[in-house]
């Protein structure tokens, strides 16, 4: 990387970074269109001419570097580099993914929390016969595992259901190393039965049990700030449903563990029906005069859609709590022998009574 050179399209010359900012400064602006009273201009991140960051050799070893760490996080960062580095429009090719591609990904855990594990997040969708959840592991870079799915039959206006969800949720989770993880933040969908789910929600708010709403749109944010609700006085936060489904077929369609990858487990309601529900929508592109615009549709073939949506909520959950993956991760692996030694205590600096008292 520190070697990059630019191959220039037109005449396959190897440029060094040098001969890229003598080029750059020796060029002019030509107009390729008629005036119309406006200008526009279009420079991607190879035409920069302000220094590396701290690091790099040069801004085309930045360049490469920025290249591969994208390639690692799968199509979301490869989207993102086109987006901002190469300033480039971003079309998906595949708009939908399969759902027996997930299937056949799914593994066996050794415990109900795999290792890399280092938060818990749930979401829960309200229907009008029942609950539906779902626990959701995360690592380092977003790297997620599912740990169980569960429904909660029942009316929601029956007091039962929601004890029922709620003993859930205080669960704790069995890791590898024989620790046990609680549930960090809980997200519940209040786009029914609103009432029902403020009254749930109201007093366990100081347990991360937050109230949420699903607003459709493209380049919304996943998480807004919060509101709070005319009923009950609850803080409703707002879920920017597209953009967040966006993210997550990106990176289901990651196909290596690490930065986004998600990992599904055999069992524990992750069967043939909630891969079918996970993979039921697919984002379409119109163009209405002359305007592009996209949306997300249901699939033909009648899935139903609530594990799309719980799985959106727990990641809501995530973004709200904003916790230092990387740090969790550290603290929750297991000691050296050398880190278990007592550290050796420093006799005090003379002062005190005992230091200042004179023979």
């Amino acid at each position: 990387m520190e070697t990059a050179h630019y191959k220039c399209e037109s005449c396959e010359e190897t440029l060094s970074e040098r001969e890229r900012l003598q080029m750059i400064g020796s060029g002019e602006w030509r107009a390729t269109e008629d005036f119309n009273g406006k200008r526009g201009y279009y420079l991607n991140g190879l035409c920069s001419m302000f220094p590396a960051k701290k690091g790099f050799r040069n801004r085309l070893h930045q360049a490469v570097a920025g290249f591969l760490d994208a390639k690692k996080r799968g199509t979301e960062g490869i989207k993102t580099w086109t987006n901002t580095f190469m300033a480039e429009a971003w079309e998906d090719v595949h708009e939908e993914i399969q759902p027996h591609y997930l299937m056949a990904r799914r593994e066996t855990y050794t415990a109900e929390v795999p290792e890399g594990v280092c938060l818990l997040t749930a979401g829960v969708d309200v229907q009008a016969d029942r609950l539906e959840a779902e626990v959701v592991g995360w690592g380092p870079g977003e790297e997620s595992w599912s740990i169980e799915y569960r429904q909660f039959l029942g009316e929601p206006s029956h007091p039962g259901v929601w004890r029922n969800l709620d003993e859930w949720l205080q669960s704790r989770f069995e890791t590898e190393g024989g620790r046990s993880l609680p549930i960090a933040g809980v997200c519940v969908d209040s786009g029914f039965q609103a009432h029902l789910v403020y009254e749930f929600v109201k007093p366990r708010q100081p347990r991360n049990v937050f109230a949420i709403k699903g607003m459709g749109g493209f380049g919304k944010p996943i998480v807004s700030r919060p509101s709070k609700s005319s009923v009950k006085r609850v803080h409703l936060y707002t879920i920017g449903t597209d953009t967040a489904k966006e993210l997550l077929y990106g990176r289901l369609r990651i196909e290596d563990p690490g930065f986004g990858f998600c990992h599904f487990q055999i069992g524990q309601g992750y069967d043939e029906e909630w891969f079918k529900q996970l993979t039921s929508e697919k984002a379409v592109t119109e163009t209405k005069r002359g305007v592009k615009t996209r949306a997300w549709v249901k699939k033909s073939g009648g899935a139903r859609n609530e594990a799309l949506d719980v799985r959106i909520y727990a990641y809501a959950a995530l973004i709200i709590l904003n916790p230092n993956l990387d740090k969790l991760a550290k603290d929750t692996q297991p000691k050296t022998d050398e880190e278990r030694k007592p550290k050796r205590q420093r006799p005090p600096k003379g002062g005190g009574f005992v230091g200042s008292f004179r023979h």
